[in-house]
């Protein structure tokens, strides 16, 4: 647990995302760069160290964040990395770690989907 694991570095363009239930517009999803080395991230203004569990399904990644205007929260989130890109399901209210890659309505569910820049 924690391993980072290699393939996950480097920079991600989000593509497709939904918070809630609701389709992120385009100028939303080009504020979402994401960038992940050696057991860091950057997403938007917020900055952190990612703790990864490749070895539960599906696959743990908790964004700690130390700095940025979110400082001070855990994020729990759930991805599935592929040869077609990364999707990060994350809880942004920090409650429960999400069990699937959904985002229903009523929830802080933050879905997204990434292709490598």
């Amino acid at each position: 647990m924690g391993r980072n694991v290699p393939d996950i570095d480097g920079w991600w363009i989000a593509i497709d995302g939904k918070l809630g239930g609701i389709p992120l517009p385009q100028e939303a999803l080009s504020e979402l760069h994401l960038r992940l080395q050696n057991g860091a991230f950057r997403l938007g203004t917020d900055e952190g160290r990612i703790v990864l569990n490749g070895h539960v399904r599906p696959s743990s990644l908790d964004l700690i964040l130390t700095h940025g205007p979110n400082r001070g929260r855990v994020v729990p989130s759930i991805y599935d990395l592929s040869a077609a890109g990364l999707r990060l399901c994350c809880d942004l209210s920090g409650a429960s770690r999400p069990d699937a890659f959904i985002a229903p309505s009523g929830t802080r569910r933050f879905l997204v989907c990434y292709r490598r820049s």
